[in-house]
């Protein structure tokens, strides 16, 4: 069974890789990202 969380999903431009390096905020993935409704679909999800 899945329970929703209290903790904040990380966005993906702040995740730091073990070697140092950033991802690009204007990669087509991370903007991509950002239009998902995360919240909305987690809800769906843990009905």
């Amino acid at each position: 069974m899945y329970r929703a969380s209290t903790a904040s999903q990380i966005r993906f431009d702040d995740f730091n890789q073990g070697c140092g390096m950033q991802l690009d905020k204007n990669n087509e993935w991370i903007r991509m990202g950002d239009l998902i409704p995360w919240q909305k679909l987690e809800h769906l999800y843990s009905v």
